[in-house]
């Protein structure tokens, strides 16, 4: 009887003890704001779309080389992008749309995508030394290991140049 009692109560006191720690919501990712900045390493192609007779509009698809220069999260700080876009525009001044892809890899063996979207503007048109301003909408859609759930949005404001560009974003995310 004394046995039976013991298992009883160690039954008891496991059962307790798991209906404890249930009770306990899981920790939810928090959402965090972020503020980063990146900068061009390199072009690594690009091709224009359009037929050589429209001297007046240009379709490209590119895609770039970018590293993190600084971030809210340092373990960022460094870490290497690859940007997949396509943009239209007049030739020689005028408005400049794009879209597309940053595929971020951390330091870790992490990966994050986010989606992105711009309108810009040539504020300097000219054949050799053009610039563009513009400003850019992210949206993360996903990733691997503990970025495996990210979500989240952003802004991103930034500079065009025939000498590369920069560009500062900020919002929110959680992962």
């Amino acid at each position: 009887m004394k046995s039976l009692l013991l298992k009883a109560g160690a039954v008891g006191i496991t059962i307790s003890f798991v209906a404890i720690s249930l009770s306990f919501p899981t920790q939810a990712a928090e959402k965090k704001n972020f503020v980063f900045s990146k900068k061009d390493t390199k072009l690594i192609s690009s091709m224009n779309l359009n037929p050589p007779q429209d001297k007046n509009n240009e379709i490209v698809q590119w895609v770039r080389q970018v590293i993190i220069s600084d971030h809210t999260e340092p373990h960022l700080i460094n870490a290497e992008i690859t940007v997949y876009g396509t943009t239209d525009r007049l030739t020689y001044g005028g408005v400049i749309n794009g879209l597309g892809y940053d595929v971020v890899k951390t330091k870790e063996g992490d990966i994050f995508y986010y989606r992105w979207q711009y309108i810009g503007l040539i504020t300097v048109p000219h054949e050799t030394n053009w610039e563009i301003e513009y400003e850019r909408k992210i949206q993360f859609i996903g990733g691997t290991g503990k970025y495996g759930n990210v979500k989240g949005a952003g802004i991103c404001k930034g500079k065009n140049t025939p000498a590369g560009h920069v560009e500062k974003c900020e919002g929110e995310w959680q992962y």
